[in-house]
């Protein structure tokens, strides 16, 4: 707890130094720490924990960025939402932001939407699975359908619902198939979560 006391308020210069840095290696090492911090129990970073997800928001939406990349940033969201649930529900315009994003990832994406959360989320293959499984290159529907599911399952519904349902109704009556596809997607992931 002492060594977080001093990291934590360096974070928002790392984090600002490293938003305007396009070098994969810095960016990968940084959400290493952000995804080790969103574990951590200490007071002390509660207050930087919009800032973390914001930079890590900004990567994820970041289409110049390696998929891989993008996919740790996901799993910085994913792993805040799971460890820091009442802290990220209490943040509404935050959060109505990385639902945003998300459903926006679900629509542009080119791929189907149906079996993407169970295609690549290991914690749901077949144990039979394990020994032809290929480390695949994540998918931004893929990414986005597993956050929105940590999300579903670990944010309170008090703090989700009323934000994330409007945005499913709102898609599924559009014109835009691919508006519709992303609002089905997404009612799906919040109902199994």
């Amino acid at each position: 707890d002492a060594e977080l006391q001093v990291i934590s308020p360096l974070l928002p210069n790392l984090l600002q130094v490293s938003a305007h840095h396009n070098d994969e290696d810095v960016l990968r090492s940084v959400l290493d720490v952000l995804y080790d911090l969103a574990y951590s129990t200490s007071t002390g970073l509660l207050p930087h924990v919009p800032v973390c997800l914001e930079f890590s928001l900004a990567i994820l939406q970041d289409r110049n960025q390696d998929l891989r990349i993008r996919d740790s940033a996901a799993l910085v969201i994913a792993t805040t939402a799971e460890a820091k649930p009442k802290t990220l529900g209490k943040q509404p315009q935050l959060l109505s932001k990385i639902l945003d994003v998300l459903f926006q990832l679900m629509q542009d994406s080119p791929e189907s939407a149906a079996g993407a959360l169970l295609e690549n989320n290991p914690a749901w293959r077949d144990d039979d699975e394990d020994d032809d499984y290929v480390d695949e290159a994540p998918t931004e529907t893929g990414m986005a359908q597993g956050t929105l599911d940590m999300i579903a399952c670990e944010v309170p519904t008090k703090f989700v619902w009323n934000i994330v349902y409007p945005k499913c109704m709102e898609r599924m009556v559009s014109e835009n198939p691919a508006a519709r596809k992303a609002g089905v997607a997404g009612l799906g992931v919040i109902a199994e979560g």
